[in-house]
């Protein structure tokens, strides 16, 4: 009897042992750094709303920083122009620093010492911003740019291929969200100053799904599954799982919205300064 314990202890140790390792393998295939065949896709995260990246025809994703962020640029998209035209906001766009040293030396915000040193706070970040966009563009080489250019980005559906492999990179701009996909059974948290990613490959298209569930208004969807604010019920996107021929005529109507165009009005801006 004894001989028997002991070797149930065995095989019971030796199951603990090679649950995780196959459970790694899986985790780390799902995770880990993109095939050459997967599509990469940026999901991007804030209250209350995603925005997905395309990495257009070569396949990559455009860099970005956080300091790029404009009206026109929400994503922070990197390339020379994205970097001059944050500059340019910065020092004389609405509350830049002109417009800020300007108050600052004003009788009237001088009269009221909280206002004032608020503008001095305001101020004082500003020009700390705009020291790191002076060094980013110093060091900036040109020849990533053209990563970006090719990109295009929707806000309202989430379109991808059947069969396809794809990398789905996600940033998040404020709090942590959690971009949750119910008919994928995938859930991965968005965390502020990270990327976090996963792999997946949809297996039914929209219209085969309609037919399974009899229902002709069926949609998968993206949720957010964190609970980050008053509009967090209201965080969700289409996802259409498309046949390739009909993927690829759409990729196609989308690549006339790419990032280069985004890029075209920020030298426009500049040229009429």
């Amino acid at each position: 009897m004894k001989i028997i314990y002991f070797l149930m202890g065995i095989l019971v140790l030796v199951s603990c042992m090679e649950g995780p390792t196959k459970n790694n393998i899986t985790w780390g295939k799902v995770v880990g750094s993109k095939e050459n065949s997967a599509t990469q896709i940026e999901l991007f995260a804030e209250q209350f709303k995603w925005t997905v990246r395309y990495s257009g025809n070569d396949n990559t994703l455009g860099e970005f920083d956080y300091k790029l962020t404009t009206e026109i640029n929400p994503l922070a998209i990197m390339t020379t122009e994205a970097i001059e035209a944050s500059l340019f906001e910065i020092e004389y766009g609405e509350n830049g620093i002109n417009e800020l040293q300007e108050k600052q030396d004003s009788f009237e915000y001088k009269q009221f010492p909280k206002d004032h040193d608020d503008i001095n706070g305001e101020l004082n970040r500003k020009e700390r911003l705009q020291r790191l966009l002076k060094q980013m563009k110093k060091r900036h080489d040109d020849k990533i740019d053209v990563a970006a250019l090719d990109d295009f980005i929707l806000t309202d559906t989430l379109v991808l291929c059947i069969d396809q492999e794809y990398e789905f990179n996600f940033r998040s701009k404020d709090v942590i969200h959690s971009a949750y996909f119910p008919h994928f059974r995938a859930q991965m948290n968005t965390v502020p100053g990270m990327i976090t990613r996963f792999k997946y490959t949809p297996a039914i298209t929209t219209e085969e799904m309609r037919r399974k569930e009899s229902d002709a208004h069926f949609e998968y969807m993206l949720m957010c599954n964190k609970i980050c604010g008053t509009g967090h019920y209201s965080m969700k996107m289409i996802v259409r799982v498309l046949e390739k021929e009909e993927y690829d005529s759409w990729v196609l109507s989308k690549s006339a919205n790419s990032f280069e165009k985004t890029v075209d009005t920020m030298k426009h801006q500049k040229s009429t300064r």
